[in-house]
């Protein structure tokens, strides 16, 4: 089965499954479903431990309690992202502790374990994705790959492991060369190309302005310095690469922002059915950036200039996260829907 399907993040137990029947009406036939980061600065290792296992695991049994009732499947389980062992660590944004640290890839490792072995005959559970944009060096994140790996497969020998490149990236995902060791393992990695298109206008993204965006809400059309050609020149070189090795694409996300171009609003269609003339060519497996984790990203919010922020303990000028209508009504809604159900 190709999948395709959306991403949700982690809300409370009545939120979920609502989320759940959204992505199903969007047309998907999975979701990505994340485990997220730990708010907290001061966390040890052992508690982060226990507060996956006994925290965030039950709030995906009922997920899939929920999914199981609509008869409809949650393919993937994000595995513990790279926020939260990095942040409890006080290391720099842009590294992940646990690729430096054994005692930190010890517990890693008994998540994953767990994870494997509470999962590994529940049909609705696809995949495993094992660790969300790893930040560092590529051969420290190889190695510790390989290690989640060998010990998933000690505990499932079948269920497929998804692998990202670090950061994400679609250039960087080559570095795998031939593949892991192993069976079953599909390569993954995030498709927002070019950033001032797919980021325009997202204050989370960088630092500009009194907090905005690196790229700014402006006039910036799609296509028009940027076509498709760029996209698909970004993404060739993994074609080329996955077809001569045999490996399997996954890309866990891919999206662009509400306001993209503004005032074009053409901005986000135009993107995404490039990309998507390209996924369907190449049959890759994807999922969408949203539905249901910031409105950023969601096919479902209109496209307008975001909603200014009167709270001046905010650092970003934008609200980017907000409340949205339970049901798709937009033109972008029904082009997810319209491909995803080809």
């Amino acid at each position: 089965m190709r999948l395709k399907g959306y991403n949700i993040g982690t809300f409370g137990p009545l939120d979920t499954p609502v989320y759940v029947n959204v992505a199903n009406r969007l047309g998907a036939n999975h979701v990505r479903y994340t485990i997220p980061r730990v708010d907290a600065h001061e966390i040890t290792g052992s508690e982060w431990e226990y507060w996956i296992v006994h925290d965030r695991l039950p709030l995906l049994d009922h997920v899939l309690d929920t999914a199981a009732e609509i008869g409809y499947v949650v393919a993937i389980m994000q595995g513990p992202g790279g926020d939260p062992i990095r942040e409890f660590l006080g290391r720099k944004w842009r590294y992940t502790a646990v690729l430096e640290d054994p005692s930190l890839q010890a517990i890693l490792i008994n998540v994953w374990r767990h994870i494997a072995s509470k999962y590994k005959d529940d049909p609705r559970v696809k995949a495993y994705d094992i660790l969300n944009e790893p930040m560092g060096a590529h051969r420290e994140w190889r190695a510790l790959a390989q290690k989640l790996i060998d010990n998933i497969r000690e505990v499932d020998p079948f269920k497929p492991i998804i692998v990202q490149s670090v950061y994400g990236s679609m250039k960087k995902l080559r570095k795998f060369k031939k593949g892991l060791r192993g069976a079953n393992i599909i390569y993954s990695a995030h498709m927002y190309h070019p950033l001032q298109v797919t980021h325009e206008g997202v204050a989370s993204f960088g630092k500009g302005v009194d907090g905005g965006s690196i790229y700014p809400i402006g006039n910036t059309p799609y296509p028009g310095r940027w076509k498709q050609k760029h996209v698909k020149k970004h993404m060739m070189k993994v074609r080329k690469w996955s077809k001569r090795n045999n490996l399997k694409i996954y890309i866990g996300e891919f999206g662009v922002s509400r306001w993209s171009g503004y005032p074009h609003k053409e901005n986000r269609i135009n993107w995404m059915k490039d990309v998507w003339d390209l996924l369907d060519k190449w049959n890759w497996h994807y999922a969408v950036m949203g539905t249901r984790g910031c409105s950023v990203w969601e096919p479902e919010s209109p496209f307008a200039l975001p909603t200014p922020i009167q709270d001046n303990s905010n650092p970003h000028p934008y609200a980017i996260c907000e409340i949205l209508p339970e049901y798709p009504s937009t033109t972008y809604s029904q082009l997810c829907t319209e491909r995803m159900t080809r």
